[in-house]
């Protein structure tokens, strides 16, 4: 059973016979036609839901990144080991090659495709996994399963291309057993590698750390869709936005769908997660840094009772206390209430008009 639409649905299938087309046929020979003729419908039919040859190479990428994600997900609610994470993710990937070979035909074709839409979502699924790994090596430098010393981007490329190098080597000899068939004995090669790294890194003395002079912020807010619609990988500026909040701090996310492996990996990394539909083409994920307890919603209450309950809430405030609230909108009369108490505070105004405050305890 699926919960899809129709027409969301026959999509979907269309893109799964293009990724089985691509399994054998190069990609300069791939037509609408050809598509058209492995799914038993007629030309003008396929073209009800794809006009061109490159809107169903597309379609085919997104599919398989979407996949992908799926998978991510599932690696990461499998083990609480970051390392052990990077490994099963390595062995999803390579098993999802094994069933949709085609996506290396993309990737490693002899004709690779034009400058456009689809070999900037090509890119996206690279930089897409590159940026998992990243999150996953500095997650164990922080367990203290990897040195601190690691470059874990340096790392994270190491580790796709070890991926990517098993797909090809595969594809030359004929896609004979499995791509993943030597996966575990090259992670751990890969595993060693860092480690002889670490011991390079630790005979070099540290240069001394600046303190930062800039406080740690209460609230953030980050729009993510201008990044997607560009088909760029917003992992990276996420991660920077959370970490340049204090804990307990709040982070608004701005997406166009239910980003449901970020959730997971800012989950396992010991946040607290909620996500809502604003409409149709806006959901607002609220990343509560460290795992501390969520906003406060006072959306629901009448006048003047969400400036009563911040009032309330601020003076049971100890010092360097932080709470915050979701307000219906940005409470411009509450706040010379707080300034006059001694309290800062910080307000970021959502895309759906709603409001985050962020008050911290007195000075």
């Amino acid at each position: 059973m699926t919960d899809r639409h129709p027409t969301e649905q026959r999509r979907a299938e269309i893109a799964e016979a293009t990724l089985r087309l691509l399994a054998d046929t190069p990609l300069e020979a791939l037509t609408t036609r050809a598509v058209a003729r492995e799914l038993g419908v007629s030309q003008p039919s396929l073209f009800r839901h794809f006009r061109s040859r490159e809107q169903l190479l597309l379609a085919a990428v997104e599919r398989a990144r979407s996949d992908m994600l799926q998978e991510v997900e599932r690696v990461l609610g499998s083990t609480p080991s970051p390392m052990a994470r990077a490994r099963g993710l390595g062995e999803a990937l390579l098993a999802y090659v094994a069933r949709y070979p085609g996506l290396p035909r993309l990737l490693f074709g002899s004709v690779a495709p034009a400058p456009g839409p689809v070999r900037a979502e090509l890119a996206r699924v690279v930089t897409t996994q590159a940026a998992l790994v990243a999150e996953l090596l500095r997650a164990g430098q922080r367990a203290g399963e990897l040195d601190a010393a690691v470059d874990a981007e340096q790392a994270a490329t190491m580790f796709v291309g070890l991926v990517q190098g098993l797909v090809l080597r595969w594809e030359l000899e004929g896609r004979v057993g499995s791509p993943g068939a030597s996966f575990g004995a090259a992670f751990e090669l890969f595993r060693r590698a860092i480690g002889a790294q670490q011991e390079v890194a630790r005979a070099t003395p540290e240069a001394p750390r600046v303190p930062d002079a800039v406080a740690a912020r209460a609230l953030g807010v980050l729009d993510v869709r201008p990044v997607l619609a560009r088909r760029g990988e917003p992992l990276p500026a996420i991660l920077d936005a959370i970490g340049a909040l204090r804990d307990g701090g709040v982070l608004a996310i701005h997406a166009p769908f239910h980003p449901k492996p970020l959730v997971s990996l800012l989950a396992a990394r010991g946040h607290g997660v909620a996500v809502e539909r604003a409409d149709d083409a806006l959901f607002v994920v609220l990343v509560t840094k460290g795992g501390g307890a969520p906003p406060d919603d006072l959306r629901d209450l009448e006048p003047p009772e969400p400036l009563e309950r911040v009032l309330v809430e601020s003076a049971r405030l100890r010092q360097a206390g932080l709470y915050v609230a979701r307000l219906p909108r940005v409470p411009r009369l509450l706040l010379p209430r707080l300034r006059e108490r001694g309290h800062a505070f910080a307000v970021e105004e959502l895309a759906d008009g709603t409001a985050l405050l962020g008050v911290e305890g007195p000075t």
